[in-house]
């Protein structure tokens, strides 16, 4: 894939991400009926983002698109090594984050690990349309991960403009 197709691809499913990270801050104005739909729907949009973002890191690694799947453990067993760590080590400083806070408030909260938030994404995103059931294994992730994830990306599709 050219490079010119590959910022095409990348743009497109970015341009998505944007589109779901702007519904997660809509104002709900404390009415409860809001509140649970927003929180309804951004638990979706959580799992949804991160496979965007799983599939854009394969792309870029290695310069075709990713396939079609909801199986990201699949396609991130792929990425590149170094992708993969980098990744990784962004999640559990997620995870650590999370962790934290909910000391505070719940001690028997726990986040998964990442393997098992990527293994659980595929059916999550398959069966959340019949059945609205929140799945505790995508709520490790925070603001801070995507902003570093969409930022390694950035830094990548720069390095695409400069070759």
């Amino acid at each position: 894939m050219k490079d010119e197709e590959l910022k095409q691809l990348v743009s497109k499913k970015m341009f998505l991400i944007d589109c779901f990270l702007v519904t997660g801050t809509l104002k709900t104005e404390n009415n409860p009926d809001l509140i649970l739909k927003h929180g309804v729907t951004n638990y979706f949009l959580g799992s949804v983002i991160l496979e965007l973002l799983i599939k854009i890191l394969y792309e870029l690694d290695y310069k075709k698109q990713a396939p079609f799947t909801h199986n990201i453990l699949k396609i991130f067993e792929e990425l590149k090594q170094q992708t993969k760590s980098i990744v990784q080590e962004k999640y559990d400083q997620a995870r650590k984050r999370k962790e934290e806070v909910f000391k505070k408030i719940d001690k028997s909260v726990t986040f998964p690990p990442l393997h098992e938030v990527l293994t659980s994404n595929e059916q999550f995103i398959k069966d959340f349309k019949y059945n609205a059931m929140a799945s505790k294994t995508n709520s490790a992730i925070d603001g801070v991960f995507y902003n570093e994830i969409i930022g390694l990306i950035n830094s990548e599709v720069k390095k695409l403009n400069s070759a």
